[in-house]
């Protein structure tokens, strides 16, 4: 009987709550995203739209932001899991040490490294910032700032790299965001 109450109120209450998120004002939710290779999972903030594909370098995960009022760069998240014994693959510490390596013809910079918990995982988290011509495929093209927050998340000798792209003029705009994005990243576990 006990049950049967339970699963009537429960039954009553699903509607109400599906109908508060359709309510003008409401806080949109976000979305439980998992890519068809099942690496991982997360919550897709609200706005953006999620594909994986394969590359060069094997399957990435592209997740895209809503469209940038400057129409310069879409705001955009790659996600690529980095296994041993593939090739091309790099142990994550020398990758982490190509990926902020400084200089070059876009004035490249990088902050330091610094240690966060992810998912009870100790991942190494810094920012990128660089010039570059854009867009690059078409002519005119004008100089402009990006920047790019950068997770490395250690799964044994593997590692997922997690990165933001967006203009350094927003890169503000989205920094709460990537944080919060990598609270509620889960992998599905080593393979």
């Amino acid at each position: 009987m006990r049950n049967k109450l339970s699963a009537l109120l429960l039954g009553s209450l699903l509607p109400a709550l599906c109908a508060a998120q359709d309510e003008p004002g409401a806080k949109p939710m976000a979305q439980r995203y998992s890519p068809p290779s099942r690496s991982f999972y997360c919550d897709l903030p609200v706005g953006w739209r999620a594909f994986e594909e394969l590359d060069e370098a094997g399957p990435v995960v592209h997740l895209l932001g809503p469209e940038d009022r400057s129409a310069v760069l879409r705001a955009g998240m790659d996600i690529r899991w980095n296994e041993k014994g593939e090739t091309g693959f790099e142990p994550y510490k020398k990758a982490l040490e190509e990926m902020r390596r400084t200089g070059g013809p876009s004035s490249r910079g990088a902050t330091a490294v610094r240690v966060m918990r992810i998912s009870g995982v100790l991942a190494r988290v810094f920012e990128v910032t660089e010039t570059r011509r854009l867009p690059e495929d078409r002519w005119p093209s004008a100089p402009v700032e990006l920047h790019r927050y950068i997770a490395v998340y250690p799964s044994g000798e593997s590692y997922f790299t997690i990165s933001l792209a967006s203009t350094r003029e927003s890169y503000l705009e989205y920094r709460d965001l990537f944080l919060d994005f990598l609270k509620n990243f889960k992998p599905m576990g080593a393979r």
